[in-house]
C-alpha cells in the first residue's frame, strides 16, 4: 500500500501566522504536523510515499528529503500550482498511485490504533474504500461531509449538505484507504460552484458501480484550522509526552529556572532569571529576557520575550 499525503493547502484561517510558515510545516514541538501525520503512517508499515506539495512552500521538499534518506523511505513529490481541490490534488499524483493508497491531510492527526483499524477494515472486508467517520454536532453538519448507511455498508458521502438534508451526523474526515480503481472517477469529475474539485463526487461514482465502502468511527482528532488549534495541538503534545528538551545550541544562564514539561528549539537564548515552563514550547531563534517568566505558553518564529515579560496561556508569533 502507498500513501499520499496533501500538502498544498494555503492555511489562509492560519493567517497571519502562515504569512511566514506553511501550514504543513507548522511546527509541533519542533517538527512540521506533516511529519507527524507521516510517521503515523510509517508506523503502520508504510514507506512509499507521495506528498501533493505548494511550490510557493520553499522549505517542506528540502526538509522531507531529509527525513526520506534518514529514515529509508521512498517520497515523490507532486506541486498543485493551483489549488483547486483535493480532487484535483489527487488527480496531479494518480501518475505516480500504482497500488491501493492511503490519503491523509497534512494536518489530521488521530489516535494511534486509527490507522491500523482502518487497514484492518480494508483487508478483512475487501473493501473497497474505508473512511474515517467521526459523529459531528448539529452545527458542523453543513460543513462537512457527510455518510449514509445501508447497514454497515456506506451507500453515498454527502458533501456540506444543510442539516435538513443529512442522513446522519456521522462526517467523513480526510483520511481514507482507497482501491486504485478510484482513480479511474476523478477525470470525470466537473468543478463545483466554488470551482473546486471535490472527491466526494468521484467517490459518489465510485459507489454507485462498485460499491464496497466502509467505515472505521472514532471520538477524536486534533486538525489544524486556526492559530488557536496550534495552540491546543502544541500544549496536547506538551501534556502527552511529558517532554524535557533542550537542543544542544540553547543559549541558556546559569540562573535560568526550568519547569517541565517544555521544548525548547535550536537556536534559542534565555537570559539570567528567566522562568520556562510548565507547558512550553519555544520554536526555533526564540529569545527570553533577563527576569522574564513564559508558562502555558508558545513562543514561535523566532519572537521575543521582553525582559521581566510574563507570558501565560498565549501564543506569540
Amino acid at each position: 500500500m502507498q500513501a499520499v499525503i496533501l500538502a498544498a493547502g494555503r492555511g489562509t484561517r492560519l493567517k497571519p501566522f502562515t504569512n511566514h510558515c506553511s501550514k504543513a510545516m507548522a511546527p509541533i514541538l519542533g517538527r512540521p504536523i506533516a511529519y507527524l501525520v507521516l510517521e503515523q503512517m510509517i508506523q503502520c508499515g508504510l514507506n512509499d510515499f507521495i506528498m501533493v506539495t505548494n511550490p510557493a512552500d520553499e522549505t517542506i521538499e528540502p526538509f522531507f528529503r531529509q527525513v526520506a534518506r534518514k529514515e529509508n523511505l521512498q517520497i515523490q513529490f507532486v506541486q498543485q500550482h493551483e489549488q483547486l481541490g483535493m480532487g484535483h490534488a489527487i488527480l496531479l499524483a494518480s501518475p505516480h498511485i500504482k497500488e491501493d493508497f492511503m490519503l491523509s491531510a497534512c494536518d489530521n492527526l488521530v489516535k494511534d490504533d486509527v490507522m491500523p483499524a482502518m487497514i484492518d477494515r480494508f483487508d478483512s472486508d475487501e473493501a473497497n474504500a474505508v473512511l474515517l467517520l467521526k459523529p459531528v454536532p448539529p452545527e458542523k453538519i453543513s460543513s462537512t461531509a457527510i455518510v449514509s448507511f445501508d447497514g454497515e455498508e456506506i451507500v453515498e458521502v454527502l458533501e456540506k449538505p444543510t442539516i435538513e438534508e443529512a442522513p446522519t451526523d456521522m462526517a467523513s474526515l480526510p483520511l481514507y484507504i482507497f482501491k486504485r480503481a478510484y482513480l479511474d472517477y476523478l477525470p470525470f469529475v466537473q468543478p463545483s460552484i466554488r470551482g473546486e474539485y471535490e472527491m466526494q463526487d468521484a467517490m459518489g461514482k465510485m459507489i454507485a458501480e462498485m460499491g464496497g465502502y466502509y467505515g472505521v468511527k472514532t471520538d477524536w482528532r486534533l486538525t489544524l484550522t486556526n492559530v488557536q488549534d496550534l495552540f491546543e495541538i502544541n500544549h496536547y503534545y506538551l501534556k502527552k509526552h511529558q517532554p524535557a528538551h533542550i537542543d544542544p545550541t540553547v543559549k541558556i544562564s546559569e540562573t535560568g529556572q526550568l519547569i517541565p514539561p517544555y521544548y525548547i528549539d535550536e537556536n534559542v537564548e534565555i537570559a539570567e532569571k528567566a522562568i520556562i515552563g510548565p507547558n512550553v514550547y519555544i520554536d526555533k531563534n526564540g529569545k527570553v529576557g533577563a527576569n522574564a517568566i513564559i508558562q502555558n505558553s508558545l513562543l514561535m518564529l523566532g519572537k521575543e520575550l521582553s525582559p521581566s515579560e510574563t507570558l501565560d496561556s498565549e501564543i506569540r508569533y
